[in-house]
């Protein structure tokens, strides 16, 4: 009798970690709905620091609310529907919390209405576990450092003012401060789109949908005004030359750089120094 008792006591409930804690101990950080036929694809999910709770996907919507966790997961499988009317559901009862959508349906419309209904990232199945444990600790690490809080912004580059051809001055959020800082430290270096999503801890879809939301642009196109704008104040206050400074600025040759210059202000490198140096 004190087997069976014992052995009861440790089937799994919903509501209870992967890793087998109880409920009643650490807070649920991870939430994970998925049908009981895809738990074993999060067996080896296992994060430093972190309890995952796991719920079923059917009957989850009673589950949904005072919903404790930092990043949940929506694991629908084919029930791209249900998984996608979940979704609205938990985005209207907790806003402010990262959903990551999991299916096996990788259509396009499907990932066009997830988007829509509030997923931060559309992850087609089978997934790579790692890359999944990757995105959900930046989407930890970005929630936790600044809760998405809106700060002033004012872009530098290492010791030099910036001055950009648009207003930066209004209040950007939290993903947008940390990509634009990670674009100011390394704009000698070649920059990807996926390093600027990751930067700010968001699928490369949603990082360029956002940003261009709020500062009316894409991304890379932000970037190369960047590198402009850094070029213009080391042509006025340095001793480099073209060359030196297209390097700095992240440009593979002279010529391309000379181009993008020109493009960007209507003038060679050459010609704004010199104009630059008059003043």
């Amino acid at each position: 009798m004190i087997f069976l008792f014992n052995f009861f006591l440790k089937l799994k409930r919903p509501g209870q970690d992967l890793s087998g804690s109880d409920r009643m101990g650490q807070k649920e950080t991870i939430i994970i709905y998925a049908d009981k036929r895809y738990h074993r694809l999060y067996h080896d999910l296992e994060i430093k620091g972190e309890k995952i709770g796991f719920y079923p996907f059917r009957g989850a919507s009673d589950y949904i609310n005072n919903c404790p966790a930092d990043v949940v997961l929506i694991d629908c499988g084919l029930k791209s529907e249900a998984g996608l009317d979940l979704l609205k559901e938990f985005k209207e009862v907790n806003p402010h919390i990262p959903v990551l959508f999991l299916t096996d349906d990788d259509s396009r419309e499907v990932a066009v209405q997830a988007f829509k209904a509030g997923a931060r990232d559309f992850l087609p199945k089978p997934i790579n576990l790692s890359e999944l444990k990757e995105e959900i600790v930046s989407l930890l690490q970005l929630k936790r450092s600044v809760r998405e809080k809106r700060l002033p912004f004012s872009p530098k580059v290492g010791e030099y003012k910036i001055d950009l051809p648009f207003n930066l001055s209004k209040k950007l959020p939290a993903f947008l401060l940390q990509t634009i800082r990670y674009m100011e430290e390394n704009l000698g270096q070649k920059i990807k789109l996926d390093d600027c999503a990751r930067a700010a801890g968001l699928s490369r879809y949603h990082f360029s949908r956002r940003f261009k939301r709020y500062l009316g642009m894409a991304p890379m196109k932000f970037l190369k005004v960047l590198r402009i704008s850094r070029a213009k104040v080391l042509l006025a206050n340095d001793k480099l030359n073209v060359c030196e400074i297209a390097t700095k600025v992240g440009a593979n040759a002279v010529s391309t750089f000379c181009t993008q210059f020109k493009k960007f202000t209507g003038m060679t490198p050459k010609t704004y120094r010199q104009l630059a140096r008059k003043k």
